[in-house]
């Protein structure tokens, strides 16, 4: 069914058609899409579209091992920038939940990231998102500001 009830489209359709019309070429999302992978695809077919690279990641759990969602807090980029997370800390953390650059490097600048990810060296299995580890990254990320910086980055709060 392409339609609800309404007439409105599904989400199926409604997505083929938006990331045709934004000239989306690559869909990654979490492993709990898989299923609707083949449906997209036909719907990118019977249409005469050419499909995006599909990537489908591991998800993110909560501590308690559940889909990550608004019950474990914080969940969208701007609100943990307006608790103070520096931008570039939180980047640095969101690209290692489920991915390492192979060594044990664990702070690095927005080039070192661009330079070393690889999306063969993302994780197979769901991983865990740490509050803890994204506190210590920002710290880290503290530590490195100029004093000028530091001062213009809390003074704007």
């Amino acid at each position: 069914m392409l339609l609800k009830s309404d007439g409105f489209p599904t989400y199926h359709l409604a997505v083929v058609i938006d990331d045709h019309l934004m000239g989306i070429t690559h869909v990654f999302r979490g492993d709990d899409w898989i299923a609707t992978t083949s449906i997209h695809l036909q719907l990118h077919k019977a249409f005469g579209l050419e499909a995006p690279i599909f990537c489908h990641l591991p998800l993110v759990l909560g501590k308690d091992k559940k889909k990550f969602s608004k019950r474990h807090g914080a969940t969208y980029a701007q609100t943990f920038l307006d608790e103070g997370y520096l931008r570039e800390a939180l980047v640095n953390y969101i690209s290692l939940v489920g991915w390492s650059s192979g060594d044990d490097q664990e702070i690095f600048s927005k080039e070192e990231l661009i330079e070393k990810f690889t999306i063969e060296r993302i994780n197979n299995a769901s991983c865990i998102f740490d509050f803890d580890k994204l506190l210590w990254v920002n710290g880290m990320h503290i530590r490195v500001l100029s004093t000028d910086d530091y001062i213009n980055r809390v003074t704007i709060y």
